[in-house]
């Protein structure tokens, strides 16, 4: 039996082209879950899995013993399911290929026990981005409930439908071989999870937590055909478990230990969206049921911490707790006065966000009523539309418009001093500063703010900097800028606990 080092660190690299083999699809199968139209065919499922295909190439640095891959398989379209949830429409397709998997436990005498590992190839996309992504998807049932079910039972188990009385692990991979998102159920219900693309947090924290749920789980490889993701015989004893002496010579382990690092290559980017999001609390979300947010408290998708404020998404929510739990992010949340709905959206084009005020049936501003519409779960964005909120608060449009620019600059330097003192100034940080050279400008002004060092020359050049930096995404008819407002107004008082 051959032992494979540790997945240590695991990159997000092309992969060697895999052979794909379809049948044609000549009508749409019935679809499972929620009663919602359909935005994901089958046809289109398998359009874009043919092009993730033939995109990937092998690279050299990738150790393939160390991956939960299939070989070449085929993907058999003619036996595609969809399933529509309240976040997601999925399609799940089987995929056979060279090599399958089982998880393997040791009795009580040290003896190891197989439990079929049962995959499918599943295509997600997010109803309201629509952005597709695809992965290998893994069902890992504990001994316990592969003892009371037959293979047949997990093969119904769609990933935007309901889970029946599942549990174990469910695994998803990319299509080349690489973990990027886990989840424990009991009972058919999602417990925790974790999601390497989850924006909530970095990708080292998202990498931790995957390994801390997939902690002493081990994968047993095995080399022959496969039917339907599940193994064939010597590991099969009524379709779902069996104990046997010796493990034969065509097994290998995979993941003998699931301490995993992860770390970017910049060729295929972050994966998208989220295959769990139907199945966590109030459908959808990058937190877990443990993660108990503060709100809504109410049907009107109030938030807790401040009634003044209204959202019905959980990502939102979540990202709201961990802002309050700063020193400037508390007084952020708590002292809004002003009514605001935050939503999820791409009115302003894809990564955009903006605060706009809101006008009454009879076309008047009342003065108190804000939207902000963001279109991705990223901190710094919604520290800096809140901030932005308070720079209107108690003014009318217009009268913030002569100082556009300086608005800016003052709502980037408080998001930039948040993930300073959260020692989290990653590569999100200087692209949303322009470019590179935003960076040491802004430390700067931080560092004038810092030791109220704001009359100098040096503060001057540093703010006028700035201004030249932000030119290229702020012109300046729609952000004018005034010398007389070279202040940190607002955040001298939502700092002053700083």
């Amino acid at each position: 039996m051959k032992h494979l080092s540790c997945l240590k660190t695991l990159l997000f690299l092309s992969c060697a082209a895999l052979c794909l083999h379809s049948c044609s699809v000549e009508e749409e199968p019935p679809v499972r879950g929620r009663e919602k139209s359909v935005r994901l065919t089958v046809d289109e499922a398998r359009r874009y899995v043919e092009s993730q295909l033939a995109q990937l190439t092998r690279s050299t640095g990738a150790d393939e013993s160390d991956l939960l891959v299939l070989g070449n398989y085929s993907v058999d379209w003619s036996r595609a399911e969809s399933s529509v949830g309240d976040v997601l429409y999925s399609v799940d397709v089987p995929a056979e290929g060279a090599y399958s998997y089982c998880s393997v436990v040791f009795d009580s005498v040290g003896n190891p026990v197989l439990t079929p590992m049962y995959h499918k190839l599943v295509v997600v996309k997010d109803g309201q981005t629509e952005a597709l992504e695809s992965y290998i998807r893994f069902y890992i049932p504990t001994p316990e409930h592969a003892l009371a079910h037959a293979g047949p039972y997990y093969d119904a188990l769609l990933n935007s439908d309901v889970k029946g009385d599942f549990t174990g692990m469910s695994l998803y991979t990319t299509l080349d071989g690489f973990p990027v998102c886990a989840g424990r159920y009991a009972d058919g219900a999602l417990q925790d999870s974790g999601f390497l693309g989850d924006t909530l947090h970095t990708v080292e924290e998202n990498a931790v937590k995957i390994a801390n749920l997939l902690d002493g789980v081990l994968a047993a490889r095995i080399s022959n055909s496969v039917t339907r993701g599940v193994p064939p015989p010597p590991p099969v004893k009524g379709d779902s478990i069996a104990p046997i002496d010796i493990l034969p010579d065509d097994y290998q382990w995979v993941g003998e230990n699931w301490e995993l690092l992860w770390s970017h290559s910049g060729g295929g980017g972050m994966p998208k969206p989220d295959p769990l999001d139907d199945d966590k609390p109030s459908g959808g979300g990058s937190g877990n049921k443990g993660d108990n947010p503060a709100g809504p408290d109410d049907s009107s998708g109030r938030y807790a911490k401040n009634k003044h404020i209204a959202t019905e998404d959980q990502n939102i929510m979540r990202l709201l707790d961990s802002i309050a739990s700063d020193c400037m992010g508390e007084l952020l949340i708590s002292t809004l006065s002003d009514d605001v709905t935050i939503v999820r959206g791409s009115t302003y084009g894809a990564g955009a966000l903006a605060v706009q005020p809101v006008f009454g049936d009879d076309g008047v501003w009342t003065g108190n009523n804000y939207r902000i519409e963001i279109a991705g779960y990223l901190d710094i964005s919604l520290i800096e539309e809140l901030i932005h909120l308070h720079q209107h608060s108690g003014k009318s449009p217009d009268a913030v418009r002569s100082y556009r620019m300086n608005n800016e600059i003052e709502a980037k330097l408080g998001w930039y001093m948040y993930r300073q003192r959260a020692n989290n100034l990653d590569e999100d940080v200087a692209s949303a500063l322009g470019v590179v050279q935003g960076l040491p400008v802004f430390r700067g002004l931080g560092q004038s703010y810092i030791f109220n060092d704001m009359q100098s020359a040096d503060f001057y050049n540093l703010y006028m900097n700035a201004v030249t930096i932000l030119r290229t995404s702020y012109p300046a008819d729609e952000y004018p800028f005034s010398e007389s407002r070279m202040t940190f107004t607002e955040l001298m008082e939502l700092m002053k606990d700083c």
